[in-house]
């Protein structure tokens, strides 16, 4: 008799019994590649013993990224102890080459982050705990920089400030005033101004840019907006510290800007002058975006490429003069002569462009390169590179967490692998016969070299700098290789060289040809940007990259760069599996800030985001549309996901349910009942037990901006600051709120932003005047809390 499945189902029991055998098969084929690798792993590991040094400073790095992610400031006799203790466990290690390795990667883990802990300590500095709406502020002028908004950012170097204890008195703040009230002031001037002053912002979002902690290291412990005309302070004492030199720097500076600037008309100028002396605040914004959408604005920051072809072409310059005399060639080490010069100069324009971070990393780089040409030894190399990253993440721990540094080391030490296997592949290459070529020949084939250097070092540099520029910038260029092409031949043969010549010729007053030269080449590059950013698709904006999949993607590549043999390829596989999961990572469906005054919620139907505020145009809120990936502007953005009436706006969420924003404690009972999620600015006195999350004043005084993730039922929390004052950069802002809000206050902050509101609002276009207290209150804050020179400017 026939079973009763008949022969399909016998068939589908024989498939599935096959398909169970052929994924058992796959599997134990995978097992037997891993544990071949893992058996293998050792010997390759052991015969690569020269490149283990390069692992020295990513251990570094490490330490110093696990630090800062530290909820809790840890005590430093702690992180002390750990380190001694791996330190002495490398000693009795030292004749076994594997455990050492790991020994070795784990102290100097341990080493980064008491690297990161003993800057924390030295750099300390008061920040204010508390908002001074009107502080009368004493102190010299330590920099002046435009905006591109045409205002003036100034850093004052602190006396002291009226009614405020020595003790809470920060070193630095800065105060942004109006264009025209700065222009007479110059770099050391004693000056005093009334000034709104606020502690620096925390991150618009979680995972967003600190700058509060950017500031904690710049002993910057306060920003805001200058009330009235800024004057000059009569009886000061003479500037503290080093105050005076740097000034008479910065006067320097200024002045060559202005000399260019005269020598060369219109936008020209102006990039000139950044350029050389690092001072962009004159370079209209249009252009900015322009190079930006191109893939070119890292031709403004000075960096390695500026630092590399300054150096470069006086260490070139020097030793082609001196070997133009063979008599003194002969007698005299020119190479060496001329990478003291090259030094000297490197040093020279250091100071001159203002001694940035990307510019204090760039000069150490290309130091410790012609220090090697000085030594006699390789000057390019990977080990140079480590060096370099040792010195930088040892002085400056902080910096590991900056997109410059992260860029710039991501690069170079990507040119530098790729080079290195290139020169590899040419050794291993077997030669053929040269013949003789013509002229015109050896001309073409001169060219064809040079434009494929070009092209493979800004494709690998693109590659290599994508990761971060998403993850920092939101952006992506994909024509940045074009554009690249067509304009870095004018940067490297026209630009630098034609400035470093303008910078020796401007004292004999010999620069107009100089500057002509390079302003022709500043054109070049500026037809190239607008013919790139006129292609279709050439701004694009990308969604937050997932740190996790950057971490992975650094990762990997540092595995592919720093190892030579054929296991250096098991580093795609964190690559791939990065790359794969990164588009699939969502963004928040609700954004809430520290104040509870802006509020994005992502529209059911479009996806993205509408925004509840006072300003849609503000910092905070321009920073969540970058982070989502969002390409319109903040000033474009509406409330028509939200109704309003006079007591609540509400607004339907993604997975069900509505977010009820209540306004007056009239509402607060209904909303309770029905919301899904609720936000009330006041402090809440009694439980609300309806709601999957409320969210008052308390919790956001707290934690700060709050952002959630909604599933079926299921709501993810994550906020900007987890323990509340934890770490020193941190603890402002917990002071600076205090107590909830009064009453008259909370049932006023929306009324500003209903007039906005969508659909179904009922009647509050008429704020009040307490509405436009409310206005003007967000709006100073908001221009207070815009870090416009923060980490967009790399």
């Amino acid at each position: 008799m026939r079973p009763s499945g008949g022969p399909v189902a016998g068939n589908k029991d024989r498939n599935r019994r096959r398909g169970g055998r052929g994924a058992n098969a796959g599997g134990r084929a995978a097992w037997a590649a891993i544990g071949i690798l893992w058996r293998r792993a050792p010997d390759a590991f052991l015969a690569e013993q020269d490149r283990w040094f390069l692992w020295v400073p990513v251990a570094l790095a490490l330490g110093v990224s696990a630090y800062f992610s530290l909820p809790r400031e840890p005590m430093l006799i702690a992180l002390g102890g750990i380190t001694v203790l791996l330190l002495l466990i490398v000693y009795r290690l030292r004749a076994r080459a594997m455990a050492l390795a790991l020994a070795v990667f784990l102290a100097c883990i341990a080493g980064g982050m008491l690297a990161g802990k003993i800057r924390t300590e030295t750099v300390a500095a008061p920040v204010l705990h508390r908002t001074l709406v009107s502080a009368h502020v004493f102190g010299w002028v330590d920099e002046l920089a435009p905006r591109e908004d045409g205002q003036m950012r100034l850093r004052l170097r602190i006396d002291h400030i009226d009614r405020l204890a020595p003790e809470r008195t920060p070193a630095r703040v800065q105060v942004t005033l109006r264009g025209e009230a700065g222009a007479a002031l110059d770099l050391g001037t004693p000056v005093q101004v009334r000034a709104y002053l606020q502690p620096p912002p925390e991150p618009p979002a979680p995972g967003a840019y600190d700058y509060a902690r950017a500031a904690y290291f710049e002993s910057l412990g306060g920003v805001g907006r200058a009330h009235g005309p800024i004057e000059r302070w009569e009886g000061a004492g003479p500037a503290p510290g080093l105050l005076a030199y740097s000034a008479w720097i910065g006067r320097l500076r200024q002045a060559l800007a202005a000399r260019i600037v005269s020598g060369l008309d219109g936008d020209s100028g102006q990039i000139a002058a950044a350029l050389l002396t690092g001072l962009r605040g004159g370079i209209p914004a249009p252009v900015l975006d322009l190079l930006r959408i191109s893939g070119l604005a890292h031709i403004l920051a000075i960096s390695g490429l500026h630092m590399s072809l300054m150096a470069g072409s006086l260490f070139w310059l020097a030793r082609a003069g001196m070997a133009a005399f063979p008599a003194f060639a002969l007698r005299y080490p020119v190479k060496k002569i001329a990478a003291g010069m090259a030094l000297a100069g490197a040093a020279f324009y250091l100071a001159l462009s203002g001694a940035g971070i990307a510019t204090q990393r760039a000069f150490i780089m290309i130091a410790i390169m012609l220090v090697a040409v000085l030594a006699q030894r390789p000057a390019i190399t990977m080990r140079n590179v480590a060096l370099a990253a040792i010195a930088i993440v040892l002085l400056r721990p902080e910096s590991v967490l900056t997109a410059s540094f992260q860029m710039s080391f991501g690069a170079t030490a990507a040119l530098v692998a790729a080079y290195e296997a290139r020169n590899e592949w040419l050794w291993r290459r077997p030669g053929a016969p040269r013949r003789q070529l013509g002229l015109p020949s050896r001309l073409l084939r001169w060219a064809g070299v040079y434009l494929g250097a070009i092209a493979l070092t800004t494709l690998v540099a693109s590659l290599a700098t994508a990761p971060f520029a998403a993850f920092h910038f939101h952006r992506v260029a994909p024509y940045g290789l074009i554009a690249n092409l067509i304009a870095m031949p004018a940067v490297a043969l026209l630009v630098m060289p034609a400035g470093l010549a303008a910078l020796i010729a401007i004292p004999f007053g010999l620069e107009p040809p100089a500057l002509a030269i390079m302003g022709a080449g500043i054109d070049w590059v500026l037809a190239s940007a607008r013919l790139v950013a006129d292609l279709p698709g050439a701004a694009l904006a990308v969604r937050q990259l997932p740190l996790a999949c950057l971490s992975a993607i650094v990762l990997g590549a540092m595995w592919i760069m720093i190892w030579r043999r054929r296991w250096r390829l098991a580093g795609l596989v964190p690559i791939a599996a990065a790359l794969a999961l990164a588009p699939l990572a969502a963004g928040p469906d609700l954004l809430v800030d520290r104040l509870g005054t802006s509020i994005a919620v992502r529209s059911v139907d479009s996806g993205r985001f509408s925004v509840l505020a006072r300003n849609t145009a503000s910092y905070t809120v321009a920073r969540w549309l970058e982070s989502d990936g969002d390409g319109r502007e903040a000033a474009q953005i509406d409330a028509a996901a939200f109704s309003c009436d006079r007591d609540a706006c509400i607004a339907p969420l993604p997975g069900g349910g509505h977010l009820a924003v209540v306004i007056h404690r009239a509402a607060l009972a209904e909303e309770c009942a029905s919301a899904r999620i609720l936000v009330a600015r006041f402090a809440l006195s009694r439980a609300c037990a309806g709601p999957q999350l409320v969210l008052d004043a308390r919790s956001l005084t707290r934690h700060g901006t709050h952002a959630v993730w909604l599933g079926g039922k299921s709501a993810r929390v994550e906020t900007a600051r987890p323990v509340a004052g934890a770490r020193p950069w941190s603890g402002g802002w917990a002071g600076a709120r205090g107590a909830a809000p009064r009453r008259n206050e909370d049932e006023d902050s929306f009324a500003g932003a209903q007039g906005k509101a969508g659909p179904g609002k009922e009647g509050p276009g008429n704020a009040g005047k307490s509405g436009r207290i409310g206005q003007q209150k967000s709006r100073r804050e908001n221009e207070a809390a815009s870090p416009m020179d923060g980490e967009r400017d790399i």
